[in-house]
């Protein structure tokens, strides 16, 4: 308690106060470099320039990556919590022909991660960054587990990882790293877009997972 004397005419006053109490300690920082995290969520876009078209004779072609994640879990230390995430980044490829996204092919470039973790569990380092070095694609097929799906088939993509950086590096650098994603156009949208003199100049990617380790 602090008490305030005040005189008024010869008479004095005391007002009192509350002392607020002692602040809050601060919540430990936790060093994440070396841990590994996974993220099942993913919202974004690649945008692909030139546009992608069957045949397609272009021998170096942009991608620009760019979106946001949730559901990450820190696999090392699950009382870490993060709240959410995002990357971009923009990436080459030596081809704009869609058929090559069913193959493997090399491609440079790197995508930078941003962390949020909750305030009761911040982190050091707060972002990543993953060198890529190949892409893949291949197929994704959802109607073994729901019927609903029958006859549609989605394109996926993974990125190969020659190291990371920063945040969540793993125990060997992030080699093990991988990134996985859907795109939430079918099949028929790439056979008939891939045959327009527009091709295609944006994907969406709806489902994924994002493990650095």
């Amino acid at each position: 308690m602090k008490r305030t004397t005040l005189w008024f005419g010869g008479v004095a006053l005391v007002a009192a106060s509350m002392v607020a109490g002692p602040a809050r300690g601060a919540s430990p920082v936790a060093d994440v470099s070396s841990d590994a995290i996974r993220c099942s969520t993913i919202v974004a876009t690649a945008q692909f320039k030139p546009p992608l078209v069957f045949a397609g004779a272009a021998s170096a072609a942009t991608i620009n990556i760019k979106g946001k994640l949730n559901g990450c879990v820190d696999l090392t230390h699950p009382s870490v919590i993060i709240d959410s995430g995002s990357f971009q980044g923009t990436l080459v490829g030596t081809t704009n022909d869609c058929l090559a996204l069913t193959t493997s092919r090399p491609v440079t470039g790197s995508l930078s991660y941003r962390w949020k973790a909750n305030k009761e569990t911040p982190i050091t380092p707060t972002s990543s960054i993953q060198t890529v070095q190949d892409m893949t694609g291949g197929s994704f097929v959802p109607a073994p587990v729901d019927q609903g799906f029958a006859g549609v088939t989605y394109f996926s993509f993974t990125l190969g990882t020659g190291a990371v950086t920063g945040a969540f590096t793993g125990v060997d650098s992030g080699a093990t790293s991988t990134n996985v994603s859907v795109t939430s156009e079918n099949s028929s949208f790439f056979d008939t877009s891939c045959a327009l003199p527009a091709g295609i100049k944006t994907l969406h990617i709806g489902i994924g997972t994002i493990t650095l380790q």
